[in-house]
This record gives C-alpha cells, structure tokens and sequence, in this order.
C-alpha cells in the first residue's frame, strides 16, 4: 500500500489528551474476562492499518502502544505487538464524519519493538506514515495514546487486504 486512501479510513478516536495511559513503569495490559474498549475486530483481517494524526504543530509527537488480544479459555490474553511514536507532519486532513477540526497527520512513525509482521511506512516529508499490525489470530487490536508534545491525539485505521501486508 502505497498510501493510505482516507475514503476507506475509520476513527478509532479523536482529540485524546491522554497523559497516562502507557504504564511508565513497563507494565503491560491485564487479562480480562470482557471485551476491551475501543477495540477494532481484526478476526476476518490480513492487516490493519493504522494512522495518527494530532493537533498543535508539525513535528510534535504522541506516543503509541498497540495490543493484540487473543481470547482463550474465557478470557482474553493481551500482547503488545507494536510500541513507538508518531510525528505529526504539516499535511491536514478535515473529513467529515471523522474529524470536526483539522488533524495533522504523522509523516514518522518508529516501532521500538520490531516484532514479524508489522510493517512501518513512515516516509517523512509531510507524507503519511502509517503502521500495519498482521493479526495473528488476535480477535482485536486496541491503541493506547500518550502525548509526547502534542495538544491532542487521534488514532485512524483501516483492514488491508494480503497484497497490501
């Protein structure tokens, strides 16, 4: 995938100014016998694409963790499968239904944990940089934001088809 068509793009969410939710301490999420929140159903997917976009100015960042929960035995099993941060570019995207105000969105993205499957497109230059996580057999995948230095953070994502993995 060469870039990212915003027409197919969905919102995960927009605007978190969440300053806490990636444990400092490297904990990492807990088992639960309930379905996670905000959780996009990867179960039929090859891939899900991910972008972030923010608010504030070019080459603030937002920091990410991407989780992978896998349901056994009456309760579902989380695995970071992505960890890293986003740098907001210049390029701004107002979509109605998505957002209400212009996003920057990320031209960098950096994956700190570099598991197989992941595949980062982070061209720089005001170009969008997306993440795409392969499943696995995970029943979903949730995004956990922290603010580096932006105002505000918003998480897009899309299924990918296998000659887009």
């Amino acid at each position: 995938m060469s870039s990212v068509n915003r027409t197919n793009l969905k919102v995960l969410f927009t605007a978190s100014t969440a300053t806490t939710a990636l444990a400092t301490d490297g904990s990492a999420p807990v088992p639960t016998s309930t379905k996670p929140s905000d959780a996009v159903d990867c179960e039929q997917a090859q891939g899900i694409c991910f972008v972030f976009g923010g608010t504030d100015a070019a080459d603030e960042t937002i920091n990410y963790r991407i989780v992978a929960w896998y349901f056994g035995s009456g309760v579902y099993l989380p695995m970071v499968v992505a960890s890293g941060a986003a740098t907001l570019g210049a390029m701004a995207m107002t979509v109605t239904g998505l957002d209400t105000a212009a996003t920057l969105l990320a031209d960098a993205i950096t994956d700190t944990l570099t598991l197989g499957g992941n595949t980062v497109r982070s061209p720089a230059n005001n170009c969008v940089a997306d993440i795409v996580i392969q499943p696995g057999g995970a029943q979903f995948l949730t995004v956990d934001i922290d603010l580096g230095t932006a105002a505000s953070a918003s998480c897009y994502w899309t299924t990918v088809d296998e000659a887009e993995v």
